[in-house]
């Protein structure tokens, strides 16, 4: 039986197997009408059709109706299912899972949860606090406050710490988000827009959703002047920007996030931030004493202690209390032990077809036989594959029974799909035409 970690946080949620790349998909979901579209597809057009976006669904998890649900969603609850169905397709579809859920969760929605994995094609066999599974693999001792962030909030847990690892207690700060910054370092930018070319790039929903796309691209610059540009029909405007400006947004909130840590637990000498605190540049400055958790820990800590969380009947309970791991080492070297060791591949950006480079984060569909490969932005039939990115990563999609071949290995649906690399090599058939998968500096000269 295979089995699988599902890690609950609406930035992204992780699906883990053992010895396999994390699947992760945003907890976005876009109905229109009996159409429903969730994950990177949902994130990807938030900002095109916000009255049809849901982004709280995992926040909100229960059974009261909601407005703009369309045709077939009724509540919350359809969305989290229909998100749960696409994880469970990325991740191979495995047969069990543990759910790793953060500590905010009610009584009632954890009963919410487990009765939608209920109607799910795999078994919920285990529930566990992902904060506590989280800090397994840090050696520490007395107290500590994990950090989760999330899209609309951030979660403290505070966390006592002998030979297990133990939930104390649990609070919650509203409004202290990924997404309210994102909303920040957008008007910011916007803001350098309007000042250097008169264009206001939030006026359009279109130039809206390219300037939240790319906002992890801005913030991975290094420059201490961010040279921006948004395309508007033929042209492309153009402006710059001081990078200090956007690692300064959020400041107030991150100030009063870390001041509640302290308040939660005065003994504490260090805090851990989840993997999600890598989105937020700068963060270290109001936290200098802390540790950020490699996106792996919560998985790592389950699978290891799965046989403590796996429930021994029909009803499955909360574990809020786990042992440390045996791998277990001091807080200033625990993230070099846990993280996978492999570095991770250079990504691609494009994929390059009949000459021609395609971005990735427009979502594509490569169709075809033996004799040539088509790109298409819908699916002309149900096989071929997709590509696109997903939680920040480039991802491939098998579709129907199709079978591919990245580089000369094949792969069929459902099959799990290795982290992609620039130079490899995708072939609808065997001994087909090849499209390779390329990455572009943005900074090279033209």
């Amino acid at each position: 039986m295979s089995l699988c970690i599902i890690e609950i946080n609406d930035i992204a949620v992780a699906a883990s197997q053992a010895q396999l790349e994390p699947v992760v998909s945003p907890g976005y979901a876009l109905v229109q009408g009996s159409r429903l579209v969730v994950g990177d597809d949902a994130k990807t057009q938030a900002r095109m059709h916000p009255q049809q976006l849901n982004n709280r669904f995992w926040q909100r998890l229960s059974m009261d109706p909601i407005s703009h649900s369309g045709d077939t969603v009724r509540h919350h609850a359809d969305l989290a299912y229909a998100h749960l169905l696409q994880l469970h397709e990325l991740a191979g579809r495995p047969d069990e899972v543990i759910f790793a859920v953060p500590g905010n969760f009610s009584p009632e929605q954890l009963s919410v949860l487990l009765g939608i994995a209920g109607h799910c094609p795999f078994e919920a066999v285990g529930l566990v606090d992902s904060a506590v599974a989280a800090a397994a693999g840090v050696e520490l001792e007395g107290e500590t406050v994990h950090l989760d962030l999330q899209l609309h909030q951030a979660v403290l847990t505070r966390l006592s710490v002998t030979t297990d690892i133990s939930r104390v207690e649990v609070q919650t700060v509203a409004g202290a988000g990924l997404l309210s910054l994102y909303d920040q370092w957008a008007h910011i930018i916007a803001d350098a827009f309007i000042e250097q070319c008169r264009f206001d790039p939030l006026h359009s929903a279109p130039t809206e959703q390219y300037i939240y796309d790319h906002i992890p691209h801005y913030l991975a610059a290094s420059d201490l002047l961010i040279d921006l540009e948004v395309p508007q029909g033929q042209g492309i405007h153009r402006a710059r920007l001081e990078r200090e400006l956007l690692l300064q947004a959020g400041a107030r909130t991150w100030q009063q996030v870390f001041g509640r840590a302290e308040a939660m637990s005065a003994e504490s000498t260090l805090f851990l931030r989840g993997h999600q605190w890598a989105a937020v540049p700068g963060i270290e400055s109001f936290s200098p004493h802390s540790l950020l958790l490699p996106l792996n820990a919560t998985a790592l800590a389950c699978f290891e202690h799965a046989d403590l969380i796996r429930s021994k009947d029909d009803a499955v309970s909360f574990v809020t209390r786990l042992p440390k791991l045996k791998n277990a080492q001091p807080a200033d070297t625990s993230a070099k032990v846990v993280a996978v060791a492999a570095p991770d591949p250079t990504p691609p950006t494009h994929v390059l077809l009949d000459s021609t480079a395609y971005a990735l984060t427009t979502p594509c569909f490569l169709q075809g036989n033996d004799r040539e490969v088509s790109y298409h932005l819908q699916p002309q039939s149900e096989s071929g594959c997709k590509l696109g990115m997903q939680g920040g990563k480039p991802h491939l999609q098998i579709l129907g029974d199709a079978s591919i071949w990245l580089n000369d290995h094949a792969l069929n649906a459902g099959d799990p799909v290795p982290a992609l690399a620039a130079g490899d090599s995708l072939r609808l058939a065997a001994g087909g035409e090849p499209v390779q998968l390329i990455r572009v500096n943005p900074d090279a000269p033209a």
